[in-house]
């Protein structure tokens, strides 16, 4: 027993907990975005598949942040700073949300919040594998945590404060502004703690140099990543993964309220339960995956998806949708610091950053064409379709894994 609950200790768990609170900051953001999407719709009369474009805008802003997130954290050597600077922008985005006058300016700012939530990555990951020379898995699931724990609690708050302020406005549909500006507050408050009390823990070691790598250090590390077979594999699995996960969270919302008339508080409710399961799956998948191997957790939590997701689409009972909602984020959620720390344990310390960099723009290139595809079959052929290609996306990213050599010895272990 001593042993197990020692694999949950940290030698030195703040600045692991400042990440988690920063993380949560920005999938506060991300999870309001799309509880906020369905009031939005009825707000401006979008159609289905003007709402998938605005996500694939989303997913754009990734794809051109991901670009520059790995450079920019790698040969500078700086990571701290660049996490406040997401958490600033982004928030000031989220606000910006309340003002814009139409659904070209809704695209742009629904990229900048995409980029900025995602330009936190890379350096949250180099900090963490810099601060942290062990135990991956369990410092990216605490990391993976503070992103269910915004999720959950985000959604949940924005649920109420759109229903309380539903009198506000002469359009009803339009309260989902004041759910937008609370996660926007919450970014720049986050913002401001970690500029305090991290940025000064974000020193480099006599080994390493202060100016970071240079250009062709940097250039000949990128183009070995691209050619690591085992790296691309992992990368299309986890870009598919992410494109599933992207579905369920723009899909069920629009679900629940247009198939089931769900309210504003019933709808982030049920997302908040989802990001429960993975806020508990997080750090036990991260755990189980540094002491019994990264594939064989990662197989299991797929599989499993892929039979809820299946499940949902033939649950004709409330209760039963929500409790299978929050075993559907226990299983996918819990899958991300698996992916995450497998991809750490097979590239250079020096490249951690990049390489979330790399794999979060094979993530976004997946997810582009999904949300409007995805739109699209809604209008066509109805919103269970969507499921159905949602389960058929896990199977294949569960049959990449396979593929994806298991590294012999962890980063734990060493």
């Amino acid at each position: 027993m001593s042993k197990l609950l020692s694999a949950f200790k940290l030698p030195d768990p703040g600045p692991a907990l400042g990440m988690l609170a920063g993380h949560g900051a920005t999938h506060w953001m991300i999870g309001v975005f799309y509880v906020l999407l369905p009031f939005v719709r009825e707000s401006y009369g979008f159609s289905y598949l003007q709402i998938g474009w605005l996500l694939t805008s989303f997913e754009a802003g990734v794809l051109v942040f991901s670009l520059a997130s790995g450079p920019v954290v790698d040969m500078t050597g700086r990571r701290v700073i660049f996490q406040v600077l997401a958490l600033v922008i982004g928030g000031l985005a989220m606000a910006a949300l309340t003002v814009s006058p139409d659904f070209t300016m809704f695209c742009l700012l629904a990229a900048l919040i995409g980029g900025m939530t995602q330009f936190w990555h890379a350096p949250a990951t180099a900090f963490l594998s810099f601060y942290y020379t062990s135990n991956w898995g369990y410092v990216v699931g605490l990391h993976g945590m503070g992103a269910n724990i915004g999720e959950a609690v985000g959604p949940l708050i924005a649920g109420v404060v759109i229903t309380a302020t539903t009198g506000w406005f002469a359009i009803p549909a339009e309260s989902w502004k004041m759910g937008a500006l609370v996660p926007a507050v919450a970014a720049i408050i986050a913002a401001f703690i970690l500029f305090i009390f991290l940025l000064p823990k974000d020193k480099h070691t006599d080994s390493e140099k202060p100016q970071g790598m240079s250009s062709k250090q940097y250039i000949d590390g990128f183009t070995g990543l691209l050619k690591d077979f085992g790296v691309m594999v992992l990368c299309c699995m986890m870009g598919i993964r992410s494109t599933a996960q992207l579905l369920v969270r723009t899909f069920v919302p629009l679900y629940m309220r247009d198939m089931m008339g769900a309210s504003a508080s019933l709808i982030g409710t049920v997302y908040a339960v989802m990001h429960v399961g993975g806020m508990i799956a997080n750090p036990v998948g991260g755990v189980a995956s540094d002491h019994f191997g990264r594939k064989p957790i990662l197989v299991i939590a797929l599989l499993a998806g892929t039979a809820i997701i299946l499940g949902l689409t033939v649950v004709g009972n409330d209760v039963l949708f929500v409790v299978g909602i929050g075993c559907l984020g226990f299983t996918l959620y819990g899958t991300r610091p698996v992916t995450q720390s497998w991809i750490l344990d097979m590239v250079p310390r020096n490249l951690h950053g990049t390489s979330v960099a790399v794999r979060s723009v094979i993530q976004s290139t997946f997810g582009l064409a999904a949300p409007p595809l995805g739109g699209w079959v809604a209008d066509h052929y109805g919103l269970l379709t969507v499921f159905y290609g949602i389960a058929i996306l896990l199977l294949l990213a569960n049959a990449l894994t396979f593929l994806v050599p298991e590294p012999e010895k962890h980063q734990a272990a060493e």
